[in-house]
């Protein structure tokens, strides 16, 4: 599994999108509805991800973006 953990003193609130460069179709977007989010890997196929992870919490926003190798 994939584990986003937002350190925060109230429940973040955003959304995580999975972009598939090789083929969008799979392109998929998750909400944040906690301050741990367990994403299985069995939802992604393998190769190359974008994860662009959008997020406020404690009054402030922010961004994130990595890519992922499976």
């Amino acid at each position: 599994s994939l584990i986003l953990t937002f350190k925060s003193k109230e429940v973040p609130q955003g959304s995580i999108y999975f972009y598939r460069p090789s083929n969008e179709s799979q392109d998929f977007i998750i909400d944040i509805k906690n301050h741990k989010m367990i994403i299985p890997l069995s939802k992604l196929d393998k190769g190359k991800w974008t994860v662009k992870v959008d997020w406020t919490a404690d009054g402030d926003g922010f961004y994130e973006e990595e890519i992922l190798y499976l």
